[in-house]
């Protein structure tokens, strides 16, 4: 959800560090071709939301680029700018704010300082890129976006984009080698694990949002906004894909435990040592990892 000529600039950017796109005027309409519908949930391939879910996660579940892929191939050079669009959109919300600096606002006051910002930002970059809607789009089209974006003054608003950091931003997205980043959404490898058949049905039915793992060089991979997939032991042919909405790392399983007690466990456990010795006389966790490693929590949500 990154503006037009935010989008436009990471567009300008990557022709200008890559040589495989030929067709340049595809390309820009393809990267901002997503946000020109009135259902935009469906042309970003949005995860499922809750009305108790904080702005921050509502964000995070905006863009699923493993569904986009799991339906689309990227063919010509419009099909690579929607997947521009779409890898920008994941990062801008999973990687340039906080999810306690986009918390920190009530309501929906974050995305108005957000498009108040956009407002700020559109001639610095149309001046920078030298590119704008005007050189993509027809007239009609860009009046009629503009009549549904118009942005009511408000004395209260701030600014909530730097210039030097939206320029690192279209940089370094605009740095991306596509077919790489499509092979590393697609490939679950890294960011998959198995898990036992009772936790597994209860994640399916929506019951367990959250994973808690040793730390371990795999699981420090993990970031918000990454797909993992579950498998079901004991034979691993049903699979899970949970989006990650948070990760927070802790020295162990009962610093882990301790905040999520009473809302996980406390209708199958007594308290929380009893548990926390569970993972291990279970031979779930080992406590030697678990003392070199640490812990993390991830939570999580269904994709679908």
């Amino acid at each position: 959800m990154p503006s037009f000529n935010i989008h436009l600039a990471v567009a300008k950017r990557y022709i200008e560090k890559h040589n495989d796109i030929k067709n340049t005027l595809d390309f820009y309409k393809g990267t901002i071709a997503p946000d020109l519908t009135d259902n935009k949930n469906s042309t970003h391939y949005t995860a499922p939301r809750k009305d108790s879910d904080t702005m921050s996660i509502q964000l995070i579940k905006k863009v699923v680029l493993k569904k986009y892929l799991e339906k689309n191939d990227i063919l010509t050079d419009y099909d690579k700018g929607v997947f521009l669009h779409l890898i920008a959109d994941k990062i801008f919300f999973t990687e340039f704010f906080t999810k306690d600096y986009i918390d920190s606002f009530i309501g929906r006051k974050f995305l108005d300082n957000l498009y108040y910002s956009y407002d700020i930002s559109n001639k610095y970059l149309e001046d920078k890129y030298k590119i704008s809607m005007y050189d993509v789009l027809d007239n009609e089209t860009i009046n009629n976006y503009i009549k549904n974006c118009i942005n009511k003054n408000d004395d209260n608003k701030i600014n909530v984009l730097s210039l030097d950091r939206l320029d690192d931003f279209i940089e370094n997205v605009s740095n991306i080698n596509l077919e790489d980043y499509k092979i590393k959404v697609l490939n679950g490898d890294i960011y998959e694990m198995k898990l036992n058949a009772n936790a597994f049905e209860r994640m399916k039915k929506d019951n367990k949002k959250r994973e808690y793992r040793v730390n371990d060089e795999k699981r420090k991979k993990v970031k918000i906004g990454d797909i993992i997939t579950f498998r079901k032991l004991p034979d691993l042919n049903e699979k899970l894909d949970m989006l990650v909405t948070d990760v927070h790392a802790y020295k162990d399983f009962k610093e882990a435990v301790t905040p999520y007690f009473d809302e996980d466990f406390s209708d199958r456990h007594n308290d929380i040592n009893s548990l926390v010795e569970s993972f291990y006389s279970k031979g779930y966790y080992n406590k030697d990892e678990v003392e070199k490693y640490g812990t993390v929590v991830f939570t999580l949500a269904r994709i679908d």
